[in-house]
């Protein structure tokens, strides 16, 4: 018959070793911000170490698939706070975007909205990227900021032929032929 000192003894070893298991896994799991994000994160009144994990590789990996995705000039990553992220970025065509990452313990969503400025927590339509799998995030991501920036006015001009199309979005500019050469406008470029 065992007795309570010897089960509490086994307790004791399969909790150290469950314990080493989630430090390996963690591990393993910080080589990428996205799959922290998914990770499975102590509950805790205070930031954990994992979290504090989370916020130095995301900001880090984040800043580097944003440049090496869109055409960023500022890009501002809030500090950690509790089991959440947030923050802005500016493309070079003066869009700003707000994204949120919800409670990592149970809320692992990415809100990604336009915004006014850097101070403006309403901006836009709120609109999500996939947090199940990379691809569909950067999927979503990439739809998400490319439409809006073909929202976006611009001026489009056929140098060659000396015609123009002012103040239209990518869209209008493809579907409008120019007059001389009929062309569509986005053929021509933009200024």
């Amino acid at each position: 018959m065992e007795n309570i000192n010897e089960i509490d003894a086994q307790i004791k070893k399969l909790q150290s070793k469950k314990t080493k298991l989630q430090e390996a896994e963690f591990k393993e799991a910080s080589k990428h911000w996205f799959t922290l994000m998914n990770a499975k994160y102590e509950s805790s009144s205070m930031r954990t170490p994992q979290y504090l994990t989370f916020c130095r590789v995301f900001k880090r990996q984040f800043k580097k698939l944003l440049n090496e995705n869109f055409d960023i000039v500022k890009l501002e990553i809030s500090k950690p706070n509790h089991f959440d992220q947030h923050g802005y970025f500016e493309l070079s065509n003066t869009n700003i975007y707000y994204f949120s990452i919800g409670d990592l313990r149970w809320n692992n969503t990415f809100l990604i909205r336009t915004a006014k400025s850097f101070e403006d927590y309403t901006g836009g339509n709120n609109q999500y990227a996939s947090t199940e799998d990379f691809e569909g995030f950067m999927r979503d991501l990439k739809s998400i900021v490319q439409t809006e920036i073909d929202n976006n006015l611009h001026n489009f001009t056929h140098k060659k032929c000396d015609t123009g199309l002012f103040m239209a979005t990518k869209i209008e500019a493809k579907n409008a032929k120019c007059s001389k050469c009929t062309k569509s406008f986005l053929e021509g470029g933009m200024d």
